[in-house]
C-alpha cells in the first residue's frame, strides 16, 4: 500500500479509523464479493453476504496482526456465510455429513493467491478512468453494452468503444501473467451472464 507500511493499515482497521477501514473495504470487498458469486450464483445475496461481513468486523472485535490473516477472516467468512446462506435456501435437503466434509475445503495458499490476484484486477479496475471504471463494473456484473449504454445514459458504440479501451489498458497491465488469465475468466463469465 502506497504511503503506509502493512501493520500501520492494519493497525487502523483494528482500532476503527473510517479512512482505514474504507481502504481496506476497497481493498478486498470486489474480490469477496467475486468470491461469494461463484459459490452461490447470486450477485445481489453475494454483495449482501460480503457487506454483512464487512459491518461485523467494523462492529465486532476481530482484530488482524498480518494481512494474510486479514483476507484468510475474509476469504473463509465468505465461504462459511454462501454454505450457511446455501444451507437455508434448501432447508429440507439432507445430506450426509461425510459427503459434506469432502466439499469442505481447508483455506490453500493457492485459494489465498487467487483471492490476491482477483484483489489485484480490481485495484487495476480502480485505477481505470472514472468512465471506463463505470463500463467495466457494469459488464463484469452481466450488463450487455446495450444495457450499459441506457444504465449511463450513453451511445451503444461510445460505450463499446470504452469498453475495447478499457480491456486493452488492463491487457496491457497484466502482460502474461496469472492475473491476465484470471481477467479473461472474469470477462468469460460476464460474457456469459450477458449471453444468458
Amino acid at each position: 500500500m502506497m504511503g503506509i507500511s502493512d501493520s500501520d493499515f492494519l493497525q487502523g482497521v483494528n482500532e476503527k479509523d473510517e479512512r482505514m477501514f474504507s481502504r481496506f473495504f476497497n481493498r478486498y470487498y470486489a474480490a469477496s464479493v467475486n468470491q461469494a458469486y461463484a459459490l452461490i450464483s447470486n450477485k445481489e445475496e453475494a454483495r449482501q453476504i460480503v457487506q454483512d461481513i464487512f459491518q461485523d468486523v467494523w462492529s465486532g472485535t476481530a482484530r488482524f496482526d498480518t494481512l494474510v490473516k486479514a483476507k484468510s477472516f475474509l476469504y473463509v467468512s465468505v465461504r462459511n456465510r454462501c454454505y450457511n446462506y446455501l444451507k437455508r435456501k434448501e432447508p429440507f435437503t439432507y445430506v450426509d455429513i461425510s459427503q459434506l466434509a469432502d466439499e469442505i475445503q481447508p483455506v490453500t495458499d493457492e485459494a489465498l493467491w487467487e483471492y490476491d490476484y482477483l484483489q489485484s484486477i480490481y485495484e487495476e479496475l480502480n485505477n481505470l478512468p472514472p468512465e471506463q471504471q463505470k463500463v467495466m463494473y457494469l459488464f463484469l456484473d452481466g450488463y450487455s453494452d446495450e444495457q450499459i449504454a441506457d444504465e449511463l445514459g450513453k451511445s451503444y458504440y461510445t460505450v463499446r468503444n470504452t469498453k475495447i479501451n478499457a480491456i486493452n489498458k488492463l491487457r496491457v497491465i497484466f502482460g502474461n501473467t496469472k492475473r491476465a488469465v484470471i481477467f479473461c475468466w472474469l470477462l468469460i463469465n460476464a460474457v456469459s451472464m450477458e449471453l444468458a
